[in-house]
């Protein structure tokens, strides 16, 4: 899978267009149908404005102990009526995923811990 996997769009078509900004701070849920966390951030490649990935943000208490997690746009299922994510992964795995550090942010997406939409 590349970072540049188109997302699964519930309920309309990959052209349904969607407002970047209501991504950041949707809220994405697991395949447990359990919240994972929100959307930190949206990264787009420069040259081709292709979503590279989303920074998921788990866990922690009014944004202190968040750990976040690049996940690839072509892993993220997306509802645009309600704005909400989702991924195919459970709290459980995501417990278990390695995040990054909020200083040194990945070039591309940690494309073995999430599974692509179905």
């Amino acid at each position: 899978m590349s970072a540049h996997d188109e997302a699964e769009v519930v309920g309309g078509h990959a052209s349904t267009l969607m407002a970047a900004g209501a991504l950041i701070e949707a809220p994405v849920y697991g395949s447990d149908g359990k919240r994972l966390g929100k959307v930190a951030d949206v990264m787009v490649t420069a040259g081709t404005g292709h979503i590279a990935y989303v920074v998921l943000a788990a866990g922690g208490f009014l944004g202190f102990g968040e750990r976040l997690h690049a996940v690839p746009w072509g892993a993220v299922t997306v509802d645009p009526a309600s704005a909400r994510l989702s991924l195919a992964i459970s709290t459980r795995d995501l417990d278990a995923a390695r995040g990054f550090d909020k200083d040194a942010w990945p070039a591309d997406a940690d494309t073995c811990r999430f599974p692509p939409a179905s």
